[in-house]
């Protein structure tokens, strides 16, 4: 696997909340304007959001961790507080029929989540058509050290 994987996509988080929750926000999010602010997160970025809101100096205010990017969605519509999901899964907010009435506001100083990456064993054989989705990534993503 390459120490450095080329982005395949760029994914950001954002924040997503009812209006109330953004007074004032119109664009984009710096991370301290959610000081304070009842936060709604995956499991899986817990740890970054504190750490990037340590290195700002404060402790978000988590009311909910949880396993589902829909959960998230569903208490941040019911106006429990403001999701923290990866700008990826916002298409799961369409599917919601409250969904439309949520804001969203990426947010700047939050590194990005997780990116995939393609890992496969060096001993096996692959099939052509594995060789061949393989060779669409750029070369640096081929690299088999």
């Amino acid at each position: 696997v390459p120490q450095n994987p080329p982005q395949l996509y760029h994914d950001y988080y954002v924040a997503a909340g009812l209006a109330p929750w953004f007074e004032g926000t119109n664009a984009d999010l710096a991370l301290p304007e959610l000081k304070e602010k009842p936060l709604i997160v995956h499991r899986i970025d817990r740890q970054k959001l504190i750490a990037a809101c340590a290195k700002l100096g404060f402790t978000p205010h988590i009311i909910c961790t949880n396993e589902n990017f829909t959960t998230s969605i569903s208490w941040a519509i019911q106006g429990l507080g403001i999701a923290v999901l990866p700008h990826s899964s916002e298409n799961l907010i369409g599917k919601f029929k409250l969904g439309e009435t949520l804001v969203i506001r990426p947010i700047l100083d939050l590194p990005a989540p997780s990116a995939p990456v393609l890992i496969w064993k060096k001993e096996h054989c692959l099939s052509t058509i594995a060789r061949r989705y393989i060779g669409l990534f750029p070369p640096a993503a081929n690299d088999d050290d």
